[in-house]
C-alpha cells in the first residue's frame, strides 16, 4: 500500500538512500549490465583506480584494512558505544551499493578527484550543475547538491563525500584542493576536522 508523502515536493530536506537504489535499476536497465561493471568501465577505469571495487565484510579483498569500532551492533540494529575496540562488520547487499560499498585507497580517490575536475569523467558545464546547490520551494538553499553534501566553512565552498563515519574528502572547487582522508575507525567521522587540514595548504581563514 502506498504511503502518503511525509511533506509536500520541495518543502525540506531529508536524507536517505532510496534514490541511489533507483539509480541502479535505472543504469541496469539502461545498459543491460550491472552498476559495478557500468562504474568500472565509465568511473573507475578511466581514472585509473586500479585499486576500487565495491564489496563488503563478507568479501575476501587482499590488503583491506579491518574496520574497526568502539560501538556495538545488536540485534535489531540497535547500536550501543562501549569502552573497548572490537571489529565492525560492514553489510551491503548488492541493491545498497549504488550509495554504500565502495572499497578504495587514498591514492585512487585523489586520481578520481583529478579526472573529474579535468574533465575525463564529464563535461565541465555537468559538472557544475552536480555541484550546484539545490533550492527548496520557498527559496532557501538546500544541504545537497545532485548526490554531494554542500558545505560553507570559513569563507570556503565546500563539495564533500562522506561515508561509513569513518571516511571523507572535501573538494574547494574555488581553490584548486581536494583533500581525502580515509581510515579503518568507525565513528571516526574525518570531515570534521578536514577543514582544519585545508588551513595548511590555504592558510588561515580571513576575519
Amino acid at each position: 500500500m502506498a504511503k502518503p508523502p511525509e511533506a509536500a515536493v520541495g518543502a525540506r530536506f531529508a536524507y536517505n538512500q532510496t534514490n541511489y537504489a533507483l539509480l541502479g535499476r535505472i543504469i541496469a536497465a539502461q545498459t543491460g549490465g550491472g552498476f559495478p561493471a557500468f562504474f568500472q568501465q565509465r568511473q573507475f577505469g578511466p581514472a585509473g583506480m586500479a585499486r576500487t571495487l565495491l564489496g563488503d565484510s563478507d568479501d575476501i579483498i587482499p590488503g583491506r584494512a579491518q574496520s574497526y569500532s568502539f560501538y556495538r551492533q545488536l540485534r535489531g540494529g540497535t547500536e550501543i558505544k562501549g569502552d573497548v575496540l572490537g571489529h565492525w562488520r560492514d553489510m551491503f547487499p548488492p541493491f545498497m551499493r549504488t550509495g554504500a560499498g565502495i572499497v578504495t585507497t587514498a591514492t585512487d580517490m585523489a586520481g578520481w578527484l583529478i579526472a573529474l575536475q579535468d574533465g575525463r569523467l564529464m563535461a565541465p558545464a555537468t559538472r557544475a550543475r552536480m555541484w550546484q546547490r539545490d533550492r527548496l520551494a520557498d527559496g532557501k538553499p538546500g544541504e545537497w547538491a545532485m548526490g554531494w553534501p554542500v558545505l560553507e566553512s570559513r569563507q570556503r565552498r565546500i563539495l564533500a563525500g562522506i561515508g561509513g563515519a569513518r571516511s571523507a574528502f572535501f573538494v574547494y572547487p574555488d581553490h584548486g584542493l581536494a583533500i581525502v582522508v580515509l581510515t579503518n575507525l568507525a565513528g571516526a567521522n574525518p570531515q570534521r576536522f578536514i577543514d582544519d587540514i585545508a588551513d595548511l595548504y590555504l592558510g588561515p581563514p580571513t576575519r
